[in-house]
């Protein structure tokens, strides 16, 4: 026989109220609707040192510099046939666009460049994006009356902007942790992939008697991988919002990154029309950082994140040429720091054009 008295009552109740609800966040998109998607980058690098050393000298190339650059971004994607969770196809409208930067205190003779404002060549552009199975990846194109830019630097855009890879493979509760690695971070820090493309150097080579020498720009290569850290994610809380169930997904993130970015540099150096072909470019990025990410668990679609990350970088490059019948060997070496603050934002409805 089994007697009900009123302390178990109590603890049978209490327990009911605090037991924890497993949450899932997963991406569900719906055919027809359309996404409205805004970054607002801001970031600041300070170079330590960079040199360059050739006929056994060694010359300043940038120490001290101080970049500091902010790239806004608005597009619209009109998502089309939707099937078992994968957009099948959509229309990205790239409406806007925008880069500065401004430089400071870089050594004498050396000149930095950068998109000073200017609008990208993408900005107003219509491009289609449909997902090839054989290919396992999505295939973009052009449309629309436009005058278009040139079809190569398609292959070099992001499709996916929606975080899949930052989600829990299962249900989690609050309070519940995971895992995503430190490699992730390259679509947030080159939102929406290459927006600008890479243009040919036009300013012919240096002076009559010199020799021109590109420092190479490692960032320009967009590559992190081989990472030996992660990113670690916490379900913090869900509350209502917006009429809507959010779920607040903080995160931190922490490690190194060495990379070997030789093949990388030097197809970008042929995209500009430079022969220079690298013999090794190393790359070594120690990162920390946090941030927050919000999820709609009633969409299925993000609500925004936003990130903080600090990094030391240190790089080093070899390579040869030729000048005024001189076979030349030159190595080159740097030390900086760069931070960036992310912010990205999310929302269902209709372009404002």
């Amino acid at each position: 026989m089994f007697f009900l008295n009123a302390s178990t009552v109590v603890a049978g109740t209490l327990l009911l109220a605090v037991s924890p609800m497993a949450e899932t966040l997963q991406f569900t998109p719906k055919a027809s609707t359309t996404l409205v998607r805004t970054l607002d980058l801001k970031t600041s690098m300070t170079v330590e040192t960079a040199t360059i050393m050739f006929m056994d000298q060694e010359v300043e190339a940038g120490s001290g510099l101080v970049n500091s650059g902010t790239r806004q971004v608005r597009i619209v994607d009109e998502l089309g046939k939707v099937e078992d969770g994968l957009v099948l196809d959509f229309v990205r409208t790239y409406e806007g666009i925008l880069e500065e930067s401004t430089s400071e205190g870089a050594g004498e003779g050396v000149e930095v460049r950068g998109a000073d404002g200017e609008a990208s060549d993408l900005e107003g552009q219509k491009v289609k994006f449909t997902w090839d199975a054989e290919e396992d990846d999505y295939v973009a194109e052009y449309v629309g009356e436009e005058d278009h830019g040139e079809d190569e630097w398609l292959g070099e855009l992001t499709a996916s902007l929606d975080m899949v890879n930052w989600l829990p493979d299962d249900e989690v509760e609050v309070g519940g942790k995971w895992e995503i690695s430190l490699d992730e971070l390259a679509p947030v820090l080159w939102y929406g992939g290459r927006l600008y493309p890479i243009q040919p150097d036009s300013d012919g080579g240096g002076r009559e008697g010199m020799v021109a020498i590109t420092v190479p720009n490692f960032g320009d290569t967009h590559v992190l991988s081989g990472s030996d850290g992660q990113i670690r994610l916490t379900l913090e809380r869900v509350e209502e919002e917006g009429g809507g169930r959010i779920a607040f997904v903080t995160f931190e993130l922490a490690g190194t990154v060495d990379q070997n970015l030789a093949d990388a540099a030097t197809a970008i150096n042929e995209a500009k029309g430079d022969a220079q072909v690298f013999d090794a470019a190393d790359q070594s990025i120690d990162m920390t950082g946090s941030g927050e990410l919000r999820w709609n668990l009633e969409t299925g679609q993000l609500v925004s994140l936003t990130l903080d990350v600090e990094q030391e970088i240190e790089e080093n490059a070899e390579w040869s040429t030729s000048a005024h019948g001189m076979d030349l060997d030159i190595s080159f070496n740097s030390s900086k720091n760069q931070s960036y603050q992310i912010e990205l934002g999310y929302e269902q409805g209709e372009s404002d054009k």
